[in-house]
Order: structure tokens, then sequence, then C-alpha cells
């Protein structure tokens, strides 16, 4: 330490200045490091973050295709069985179709899906009026 003299002492005021720029040369290395590993590892957890939702993404848009795929299979079959089953107009039916329960909860199961007991009948365009005629005739069936 300086001891109080009448005239300044020049070695005093030197480790006084010193001991000041070490401070703030430490403030500023532990501001720099700071900022290094904030940046660093903002990036690490932003390339970890993208690598893991790419990775998941991927696999869920394989799987939604799978089961889309499946499920429009399933609906093929259908479509193919009541297209040979009831080929002409005249036979158009509208709920009851023998095997029909049986067989749809068989492709539900192989399509990844709970059994659905429904049918949407197609038509081609000329033939919609003669359908509707026909749906208003037939009985209803529940």
């Amino acid at each position: 330490m300086c001891k109080s003299t009448p005239t300044p002492d020049r070695g005093c005021d030197n480790k006084a200045i010193l001991r000041i720029s070490l401070l703030v040369s430490l403030l500023v290395a532990a501001g720099v490091c700071a900022g290094v590993a904030y940046t660093l590892l903002s990036n690490s957890e932003t390339k970890v973050f993208e690598e893991s939702f790419s990775s998941l993404a991927e696999g869920a848009a394989i799987s939604a295709r799978q089961l889309f795929n499946q499920k429009v299979y399933a609906a093929n079959t259908m479509a193919t069985m009541f297209s040979f089953q009831f080929p002409n107009a005249e036979d158009w039916l509208m709920i009851d179709v023998p095997g029909y329960l049986p067989v749809s909860n068989s492709l539900a199961r192989l399509s990844g899906d709970a059994p659905i007991h429904s049918f949407g009948v197609v038509v081609a365009k000329d033939q919609v009026a003669d359908f509707e005629e026909h749906a208003k005739q037939s009985p209803q069936h529940q």
C-alpha cells in the first residue's frame, strides 16, 4: 500500500491503474467467454432441435403415407367387389349387401383403423339423377 507523503508517489498510482486495468480486462474476458458460450450452446440446441424434428417429421410422413395408402387399397377393394356384384343401374343397392360387415371389418383391420360400417355410392355424372330417384324409392334400413 502507498504511504501518505507530502509528494505524490508515482508507484502507488501505477499499482492502482494496473489493478483497475486487470479488473477491466477480467470483466471483458468473462463477457467474451459468456458470449461465446451462449452462441455455441444456442447453435448446438438449434441444430439438435432441427435434426430431431426432421427425423420425427420424416417418420411421421412415412407412417401417414402408409396408413393413407392402406385405406385407399381397402376402399379400392370394396369398390372392386361391389362393381362386380352390382354392375348395372338396375341392381343399385342402398344398405343391405350380403357379407358387407365381415368384409369391411377385415379391411378396416388391414388398414389399421377401427371398423367402418358405411358405404358411399359413386356413380357417373349421367347416372346421378337416376340414382337419387332410386334412393328416394328404396326403403331405408338402420
